[in-house]
């Protein structure tokens, strides 16, 4: 190939030998060239591959976000049986409160080896089974419970929706009526 550039100016010599070694790899490089001011750029698209970015950022809608929040928040959970969280939302999609299964604050919990049914297996107590008696016995609020306690009934504005990582028991189900919230989701959709 001719060259791009005359000889003599310097630096030239150097970018015509890198070209022409382009020019023997497999895809050749494309070149942008104008008569006023030369060389403009050069593209390797297939020699060095470039990253391919999505037409349009997408991003979750508020349901599967607060469903993640919720997610992150059963991280805290302080049981061996399950781990649900639970995250209250205003209706200008503010969180309000968050909760996650465990014991009362400041008392022991389940990872302790304190509460009796964290201690017994699927077998030995079914899932869903009563957990106020019995050897089956919780000492764990739920993480519903949790989120409403801590953040109180006066608080809780009209429209507000909670976000729990699994299906609300009956109990939490009237706790959370009780504290105005109108909208349950769970993963499986709107409990």
């Amino acid at each position: 190939m001719s060259d791009l550039y005359p000889a003599g100016h310097e630096g030239w010599a150097r970018l015509n030998e890198a070209i022409e070694h382009f020019e023997e790899a497999p895809a050749a490089p494309h070149y942008v060239v104008s008569p006023a001011i030369g060389l403009l750029s050069v593209s390797w698209d297939e020699v060095i591959p470039q990253p391919q970015w999505e037409p349009e950022h997408t991003r979750p809608d508020w349901d599967d976000y607060f469903l993640d929040i919720a997610r992150a928040v059963a991280a805290r959970a302080d049981c061996r049986r399950r781990k649900v969280g639970a995250v209250i939302v205003g209706p200008d999609h503010r969180i309000l409160s968050t909760g996650y299964n465990g014991a009362p604050a400041g008392q022991p919990g389940c990872l302790s080896g304190a509460c009796p049914r964290g201690l017994l297996s699927y077998d030995e107590v079914k899932e869903f089974s009563d957990y106020s008696q019995g050897p089956g016995r919780c000492v764990s609020l739920h993480a519903e419970l949790n989120a409403v306690v801590h953040l109180g009934k006066p608080s809780i504005p009209a429209g507000s929706t909670i976000y729990i990582t699994d299906q609300p028991c009956d109990g939490c189900r009237k706790a959370i009526a009780a504290a105005g919230i109108t909208r349950i989701i769970t993963p499986g959709g709107t409990a």
